[in-house]
Order: C-alpha cells, then sequence, then structure tokens
C-alpha cells in the first residue's frame, strides 16, 4: 500500500501538541504553535474555538479528534499510520503476548505488513495511538529525548481492532461518562461517591472525588472540626468477598505497623452505597505524588535522599513479610516540598495475583497499567512472586527520578548520562532490574549498604523489633534485657550471706559487664566482683560487715542499674561497629572492582 506524503506543518503541529503532553502534561501550547506555524492555524483556532482543552481538562488534549478539523489528504495520512501501528501491535500480540514495545520493534513488525513502511509513519501512528487507551492500556515516553522515544504495551483488546473509526467510537463510547456535564441523578450520585461517611468518632463530608483506581476511589474529605483529609473507599461494584478482604487487609497493615514512611490510618469505617457494605478508611491529604515531583523535575543532589525514603517504606514492609507488588511514582505521596514522604496502596500487597491483569483507570492524564513497573515474574500467571518484584520496581523508579524515564529492555537512557556524578547508580539499577529474581539485590538493605558504602551517610539501615513488632533503626538495641531490665524484686539472709532476688536470670554477657563497672561505692569484700549469681538470685558473704547489711544491699541497686545502662551501652557499641566494618569491607571490595576494570581497559585500549 504506498503511503501518501505528509505535510511536515501537519506532523510539527502534532509533535507540538502531543510530545508537550506526553513529557510534562502541563497542557497544550496553543498559542506557541499559533505562532511558529501560522499556516496551519485553523486546526488550532478551531480546536480552541470548539473548547477541546476547556471542555476535556487542562492536562488533556484529545489529538485524534483534531484530525477531524483537518482535509481529508492529512487525516487520511494519520489515520494510516494509526491503523499500521495497531496492526503491528495486534501481531506482535499474537506472537508474544503483553509486552512494551518500542518504536523499532513496531517498525519491523509494520514492514512485514507493508514493506514500505517509515519511520516517520510509525512515529506519528504511535503519537496519535496513546489516545486509545481501550486498546494502548499504557505507554513510556522518555522527555530527554528529542524523536520523543515513545514505547507502547500490547494487550488482548488488540484482537478485536479491525477498523480504526469502529475502534474510535468504542473509545468515545468508554469516555462519555466522563465527560458528560449534566447533574446526576441520585442513583448516579450514590453510585459515585456518597456526600457522608461515618465513623464511631466522626463524621467526613465529601469535597469530591481526586483520584480512581481499579478497585477504589480517593476523595477529599473534610472532618466535623473542617481539617483536610484524603478517604479511600472500595467502589460498591467491586465489594465482593475477595477484595473486601484485601482492602481490610491493607487498612490493617497501616493501623498495625506504623512507620513514617508507610502511609497512616487516622479512622475506617463502612459506608452502604447501591445496597452493597463497602469499607473506607481515613489518612493524611497529600497535595502531591512522585509522579507530579519528577513531572517537575527533581535537583540530582536531592533524589538519593528522597529515594531513601521510599526504600525505609518499603523496607519496613518487607521486614514484616508483606510485599507491595504494586510500586510506581503515584503510589508515593508526598506534601508539595517533597516532605512527608509515604508509600501508599498496599491494596494488592502479597495477595492474589489477579488485579495485575486488570487495568487501573484513573483520570484520563493518569492512566497506567501496572504491567510498567511490574517485574517479568508478575507477568506470569501462575509464577510466584516475592518482595524481589519491589526491588525490581524501586531500580525502575531509581532510574526515573533523574532520567524521567522508565528501563524497558537493555536499550535506555542510563543515569551517567543526566547525572556524571551519580554514574555508580547504573551498575545498582541494572541488577535491581535484572529478569531473574535470584540476580537481584536480596534484600534493600543491601541496597542500602551499598549507597552507604558509596558516600549516602544519610540512608538509615532497619530491623524488625520482634519485641514490640516495629521497625526501628538497626542500631537500636532491641536486646529483651533493654527493654525488661534487671530489677531486685526481694532479699533473704542465709547465715552470714545476703541474697538479692532478681525479677530474671542474669545472662553471662550482663554478669561479665557487672562485675566491672566504671565507678562504684563499696564496703569491702562485697565489690561486685565478689558477687556471685545463680538462677536468679545474686549472693554475697557480707560476714563483719553485718551491721552494714542494708548498705550493701543499696549498694548492690546501684551496681545493678549501673550494669544495665553499661550493657545497653556495650551493645549499641557492638552494632555501631558491626555497621562500620561491614560498610568498609565492602568499600574495599568496590575499590578492588573499579581498580580491576581500570586496569582492564587500559590492557584492552
Amino acid at each position: 500500500m504506498p503511503q501518501k506524503a505528509f505535510d511536515p506543518d501537519l506532523l510539527a503541529i502534532v509533535r507540538q501538541i502531543t510530545d508537550r503532553f506526553i513529557m510534562s502534561k502541563e497542557g497544550t501550547p496553543i498559542h506557541i504553535a499559533k505562532s511558529e506555524l501560522a499556516k496551519k492555524h485553523s486546526l488550532l483556532d478551531e480546536a480552541e474555538r470548539n473548547r477541546y482543552v476547556q471542555k476535556i481538562g487542562p492536562n488533556y488534549f484529545p489529538a485524534f479528534r483534531a484530525i477531524d478539523l483537518e482535509d481529508n489528504h492529512d487525516r487520511s495520512v494519520v489515520k494510516q499510520c494509526i491503523t499500521l501501528v495497531f496492526r503491528a501491535l495486534k501481531r506482535i500480540y499474537e506472537q508474544s503476548g503483553e509486552i512494551m514495545c518500542s518504536r523499532t520493534n513496531i517498525l519491523q513488525a509494520s514492514r512485514n505488513i507493508d514493506p514500505n513502511t517509515t519511520p516517520e509513519c510509525i512515529a506519528l501512528g504511535m503519537l496519535f495511538a496513546t489516545e486509545f487507551p481501550t486498546l494502548v492500556p499504557t505507554w513510556n515516553a522518555s522527555p530527554d529525548s528529542n524523536d520523543l522515544n515513545l514505547s507502547l504495551q500490547t494487550s488482548p483488546r488488540l484482537l478485536e481492532f479491525e477498523d480504526l473509526a469502529a475502534a474510535w467510537k468504542r473509545e468515545l463510547k468508554n469516555t462519555e461518562p466522563a465527560q458528560a456535564a449534566a447533574p446526576l441523578s441520585p442513583p448516579e450520585q450514590e453510585r459515585s461517591a456518597p456526600p457522608v461517611f461515618e465513623t464511631t468518632g466522626n463524621i467526613y463530608t465529601s469535597n469530591g472525588i481526586v483520584g480512581e483506581g481499579g478497585t477504589a476511589r480517593i476523595l477529599s474529605v473534610t472532618d466535623s472540626e473542617g481539617k483536610l483529609w484524603a478517604l479511600k473507599c472500595l467502589r460498591p461494584d467491586h465489594a465482593t468477598a475477595t477484595r473486601t478482604k484485601r482492602f481490610l487487609n491493607e487498612l490493617a497493615f497501616c493501623r498495625r505497623f506504623p512507620h513514617p514512611n508507610v502511609v497512616p490510618v487516622v479512622d475506617e469505617g463502612f459506608v452502604t452505597q447501591s445496597g452493597k457494605k463497602c469499607p473506607f478508611y481515613v489518612m493524611p491529604y497529600y497535595r502531591q505524588t512522585l509522579r507530579n515531583l519528577i513531572n517537575k523535575g527533581i535537583p540530582h543532589n536531592r533524589i538519593l535522599p528522597l529515594f531513601s525514603l521510599i526504600l525505609d517504606g518499603v523496607e519496613a514492609a518487607h521486614l514484616q513479610s508483606v510485599w507491595h507488588r504494586d510500586l510506581k511514582p503515584e503510589n508515593v505521596l508526598c506534601e508539595d516540598d517533597g516532605q512527608g514522604l509515604v508509600v501508599a496502596d498496599f491494596g494488592i500487597a502479597h495477595f492474589a495475583q489477579e488485579e495485575l491483569y486488570t487495568l487501573v483507570e484513573t483520570r484520563a492524564h493518569d492512566r497506567l497499567a501496572n504491567f510498567l513497573y511490574s517485574a517479568p515474574e508478575q507477568r506470569l500467571r501462575g509464577e510466584e512472586v516475592d518482595h524481589r518484584a519491589d526491588i525490581f520496581a524501586l531500580g525502575l523508579m531509581l532510574n526515573e527520578l533523574f532520567t524521567r524515564h522508565v528501563p524497558q529492555g537493555e536499550d535506555y537512557p542510563r543515569i551517567r548520562a543526566v547525572a556524571p556524578q551519580f554514574a555508580y547508580l547504573d551498575e545498582i539499577v541494572e541488577k535491581m532490574v535484572q529478569h531473574g529474581r535470584e540476580n537481584r539485590p536480596s534484600s534493600i538493605d543491601e541496597i542500602k549498604l551499598t549507597l552507604i558504602a558509596r558516600g549516602s551517610e544519610f540512608l538509615s539501615r532497619q530491623k524488625l523489633d520482634a519485641l514490640r513488632q516495629k521497625v526501628v533503626p538497626s542500631r537500636t538495641v532491641t536486646d529483651p534485657l533493654i527493654q525488661h531490665p534487671i530489677e531486685v524484686e526481694d532479699v533473704d539472709i542465709r547465715g552470714d550471706t545476703l541474697v538479692a532476688i532478681l525479677n530474671q536470670v542474669a545472662p553471662p554477657d550482663w554478669i561479665r559487664v557487672f562485675v566491672h563497672p566504671r565507678a562504684m561505692s563499696y564496703i569491702a569484700g562485697t565489690e561486685p566482683a565478689n558477687w556471685r549469681f545463680n538462677g536468679r538470685e545474686a549472693m554475697v558473704r557480707i560476714g563483719h560487715a553485718e551491721s552494714q547489711a542494708k548498705q550493701v544491699l543499696n549498694n548492690f541497686r546501684d551496681y545493678v542499674r549501673g550494669a544495665n545502662a553499661l550493657y545497653k551501652e556495650v551493645l549499641e557499641n557492638t552494632a555501631r561497629q558491626l555497621e562500620e566494618t561491614e560498610k568498609r569491607a565492602l568499600q574495599q571490595k568496590i575499590a578492588e572492582e573499579e581498580r580491576r576494570q581500570r586496569m582492564l581497559k587500559n590492557l584492552r585500549s
């Protein structure tokens, strides 16, 4: 099929409109396109006059609809290119299933359909293909590329594709409810979101829906005192027994295991919608997501401190045997300046896998399928998924924080290209995003230790305090004796021996500290070294000091308190020394490997 010639001005307009939308989601620069492309100003005038931008929303421009305003020749060219892209994606899906496809992949598949296909045709078709979220559930773009490095994901719905016009009608039908301006009827209002949510101790009034996922809605709400909160509520059409249980598991995890970098739950309850009992919970209202910060651009020197907070939040879950399994920038919340960062949306954490095969529908400009950040094992039904799937997603996000590009395959922008001083992170990312999970870091602590060895001293290593079931800094002493120190409970006299009865058995390490105090007051013959321990009893002969037995006992109580404090200090120093030893060993290993690589480079040059 011979391809028609392109109108270069139309192509320029398409790029002006779509590049800006895809890369920054800041809307359509109509005035800029007008001044630079006066020849085609009618397209943009008409779009503005018909209020396409304002009608759909300031962050979304329906590029495909714009071609209906252009002449037949240009419209035919664009439609031909889009059709070819969809046929190529359909063929790729039939051969390889759901994968992310680069322009090169699509061009190769297209040339098997039409040998005369040009790269320009595929580039244009891919831009407009993003307007068909039913067929292309997610896409990815590199903002640092002048060529707008787009990737598109295949989906089973491509099997239904035959004709572009029919496909567009389906898209219009799917978006009609979201664009309807007419007031909602009472039943529709109930399905949309109830105006009031009541709990045991508060009443929350809805200010409107601010986000919508596959199974739940996020609302802005105000409590009875006028304070602003966010509320997550399970949608009634998804309030099945399984999904309700999953929602309650998410709620319980955030309630029972508080952590500064895991979203806190402050209240909870149930609300009846469409005759179904739907659970909800209330959390702080965060004004930004990590996606917003990425789109604005984060100074390179601030990225690792922010990333360390994400690591802390995810690691806190891992230490309690909870895998998030849906990590992405949209699920990391924060304030405008990036402060107060928390990991959110544990809705599919450690639960059944089918959620990963369901497109997450949010507002048009927020559409994103979980596959973009999912590990290879998550894309295969029945495959075991563990905490290393989160490590894969974190590797993608670390690269994206610097390059604003999500790695797909081997050919992706490296951190060293945009931030040479952080070039060492490329090796860490590469290991985190290995296809085989056995080749990834075994834990987040391993990633942290590597970053600390590279100079990121602000990172905090963590561990689970089994006694308190709380995640704490790894240097925190969690020995049972620190939580419940040794004390004197009672006293006895047996002949010339004073017996102090303790609340517990003193372990050998504690006794070693006890007999070597830093300072003490004592009566000759009753100093710490002369006390003997047997089970819960500590004994010393008082002999000639009988008249001073009361003072001997008081001194012993002081020895015990001193030993408790010194024992804690010894444990803290031991933990600190262990961390330093691990760090130095890794730094030496890194230095040796860098030296080896330098020598090999010189030998091979």
